[in-house]
């Protein structure tokens, strides 16, 4: 109702524009998406941007029609999760990934209620699971029923998802670093006559020395890489952040010699290893992403090349293991550290920082004669004396007792266990009625000054 010259009329209620349909603006500068359904009930979430809300309008529209409801069965919200836009926009290796594992999830639990499915329901799958299954594969299987519970949620459809809080399974083998042979190898391997095991080589020497994920470099273009500047961007990374690094003269070179060999026999493809395509069909013989997991499989089962446990994520390990430990690269921040390696939390970054505390020795020593110039200026304050007196002081005592341990440590060795305990009740040492001396006057007796 609205008032103009005291007359009072109502005002028709004007239509939402297509971009904010089911959107509403908040005082906060956020918006708020709510859409009624009849299956799934009101759906109320919040976004930051007006983006976000509308991919997220979208994804609700796209499964209105699928008619989640709480009865629905396990298999029936793993389809609509399916058909989806939450899953479509995932990566392709993701996807087969999931639609993979979730097939024995469903061979055992497809016919049960979502709403059914509890927690306990969820740790007897587990626990019922084949022993001889790797704990990755268990892993996979929980990720996936967790990913379609979670869509459940999202639609209404049940409370929350039961599988938070169900702790997954340790990964299955642990991640080493590189040996120094291993090293060598490679940097053999980069000059060798076979253009393949030369290819493999360097991608995993590259890998190395970018400390990025394999998929990123496959994945790069000559276009992303800057060798005048040192500069290569990652866009297609796992966190979805696309991060520019530098890198050294040395890496320039070897991507200089990479240029030429792809340029030989890959002249028609943007990036910057490639491979060909050898699936039967109209993309047969195109040039593609480099296929690294498979030519690294190749250089070690067909050419014996490569020993068990080089490969491109060990590669990644080394790498940042490497800067962690490297004097010239240790001075750096974490957060440093992290916008070079793609991470977003420092618990995902420590995964692959296998540095030990004794690589840092030399820091360790180091540290030391400042801490010692402390302990000396209390010392010299406490005796009222100076500094340059304490520290003579101390260096004679030293001295003392380097050449008098030289001397006597046979004996010491040889002497009865309870010497001292024998010639302290004898009064030899120490004294049973002896008058205190003042604090500081026994300071300076045990610290060999002249006492006055």
């Amino acid at each position: 109702m609205s008032n103009v010259f005291g007359h009072e009329f109502y005002m028709p209620k004007l239509a939402a524009s297509p971009e904010l349909k089911y959107i509403v603006k908040l005082d906060s500068g956020s918006y708020r998406l709510r859409i009624r359904t009849a299956t799934a009930g009101t759906i109320t979430q919040t976004y930051k941007t007006l983006e976000e809300a509308q991919t997220g309008r979208q994804m609700h529209l796209d499964n209105a029609a699928g008619r989640l409801a709480p009865g629905s069965t396990l298999q029936e919200a793993w389809e609509i999760y399916e058909k989806s836009s939450n899953f479509t926009v995932k990566s392709k290796k993701t996807r087969l990934t999931r639609q993979s594992s979730i097939k024995p999830v469903l061979k055992k639990l497809g016919l049960m209620s979502i709403r059914h499915i509890t927690a306990q329901t969820v740790q007897n799958y587990i626990s019922s699971q084949d022993m001889k299954l790797s704990n990755d594969t268990r892993r996979l299987q929980l990720d996936a029923l967790s990913s379609t519970l979670k869509y459940a949620r999202i639609l209404g459809a049940i409370p929350s998802n039961p599988c938070i809080g169900i702790s997954r399974p340790p990964g299955g083998h642990s991640i080493r670093t590189w040996t120094d042979e291993e090293r060598g190898l490679l940097l053999m391997l980069s000059g060798c006559p076979d253009w393949s095991l030369r290819k493999v080589a360097r991608f995993l020497l590259l890998v190395q020395a970018l400390r990025c994920r394999p998929g990123e470099l496959a994945a790069a273009h000559w276009t992303d890489c800057k060798l005048k500047d040192r500069e290569i961007h990652f866009k297609q990374t796992k966190n979805g952040d696309d991060r520019t690094i530098p890198f050294s003269p040395e890496t320039a070179i070897m991507l200089a010699e990479v240029q030429a060999d792809e340029l030989e026999h890959f002249s028609d493809s943007p990036h910057i290893f490639s491979s060909r395509s050898n699936r039967p069909g109209p993309l047969q013989g195109i040039a593609a992403p480099f296929n690294w997991s498979s030519a690294i499989g190749n250089a070690r089962k067909r050419h014996a090349a490569l020993p068990t446990g080089l490969t491109g994520r060990t590669g990644r390990h080394d790498g940042i293991t490497e800067m962690v430990k490297n004097k010239a690269t240790r001075g750096l921040s974490t957060e440093a550290m992290m916008l070079i390696t793609g991470h977003r939390s420092y618990e995902a970054f420590r995964i692959y920082d296998h540095a030990k505390a004794t690589a840092f020795r030399a820091e360790v020593d180091a540290s030391e004669p400042e801490r010692n110039e402390t302990r000396i200026k209390g010392m010299a304050a406490l005796l009222g004396v100076s500094v340059k007196e304490v520290k003579e002081k101390l260096a004679a005592k030293q001295r003392r007792l380097v050449a008098a341990a030289k001397l006597t440590a046979p004996a010491r060795l040889t002497g009865p266990r309870n010497a001292d305990k024998s010639q302290k009740r004898q009064g030899k040492i120490g004294g049973g009625g002896r008058r205190q001396e003042p604090r500081r006057k026994k300071a300076r007796r045990v610290a060999g000054l002249s006492v006055s």
